[in-house]
């Protein structure tokens, strides 16, 4: 006799099968912000307030030959200044109500007070990275993988301007971690001058966005990088000296907290105040690269 068609299924009794959350979440994926450290810093500056930087211009003196019986040529350079105007007061707000609070099973403030952190730090990153497009001096044209010979010759840029050949760094996304793992040189170490010892594909990363070194300039890989679309679209990524580019951060981020009795929630807010300024132009190159 068959049974018929009034079974019990998923459907009927579906109020009887629990829903279970995890008190895991899952987070937001998030770049390698490594650009903060990597530019000169003029925080200490702005101890006593103020919404200005003025930094004095020094110029190079020139020797003259000395004529018997002559007095000496006098040099007065008309020196002027690079202004770092302090003008990004940046924040990330959210309010938690006591409700949602009480019957989490997540700790909602603790998890969003971290994500707000790291939305002001990436903020920082993108200012410092949007100067990249402002270098005039640029290798690439957005339409061709990064290659050693433009490699090459943004270096020379570097070098032709005497830039500093310590804290000289290379900032491309994974798209040119790609290009230079094609290099042979870079990743083998097998060349004249290089070491094994040193290859990232035989050690890894070194650190946080960091992949190792090319030519004596250290590469850092992220994704917080301006793309600018068009034909082709170009991905600014840059090579540059420390003192191309300036960051002078006011008020470092501040974390406040406030109980709002008339919406019974918690408000977080995390904030800063900051200028970015491109310093020496010669220090930088804009390596633009295909998306």
């Amino acid at each position: 006799m068959p049974l018929g068609t009034n079974n019990m299924t998923k459907t009927t009794d579906d109020i009887f099968v629990p829903e279970l959350w995890s008190s895991e979440v899952l987070r937001a994926t998030r770049s390698n912000l490594v650009l903060a450290d990597k530019v000169k810093r003029y925080d200490f500056m702005l101890k006593k307030g103020g919404d200005v930087i003025h930094v004095p211009n020094l110029s190079n003196l020139t020797t003259n030959s000395k004529v018997a019986g002559s007095q000496v040529t006098l040099q007065a350079p008309t020196e002027i200044n690079t202004d770092i105007t302090i003008d990004q007061h940046k924040e990330t707000s959210f309010l938690v109500e006591d409700l949602i609070a009480v019957q989490s099973s997540t700790n909602l403030m603790s998890e969003y007070t971290n994500q707000a952190g790291y939305a002001i730090a990436k903020d920082l990153d993108s200012a410092v990275a949007a100067l990249f497009s402002g270098f005039s001096q640029t290798v690439g044209n957005g339409s061709t993988d990064i290659n050693d010979a433009n490699v090459i010759r943004a270096i020379q840029y570097l070098d032709d301007a005497d830039a500093p050949e310590s804290d000289r760094y290379f900032i491309v996304k994974p798209s040119g971690k790609a290009d230079l793992a094609y290099i042979d040189k870079f990743v083998l170490r097998t060349g004249a001058g290089w070491s094994p010892s040193d290859s990232p594909i035989i050690n890894g990363n070194k650190g946080p966005g960091f992949w190792g070194d090319l030519y004596g300039v250290k590469v850092y890989i992220t994704t917080n990088l301006v793309t600018q679309a068009g034909t082709p679209t170009i991905v600014h990524s840059a090579m540059f000296q420390k003192e191309a580019l300036a960051l002078a951060v006011q008020q470092s981020p501040r974390t406040q907290r406030q109980y709002k009795q008339e919406y019974l929630a918690d408000l977080v807010t995390v904030d800063v105040i900051y200028g970015v300024k491109e310093m020496r132009d010669s220090f930088g190159v804009d390596f633009k690269v295909q998306a």
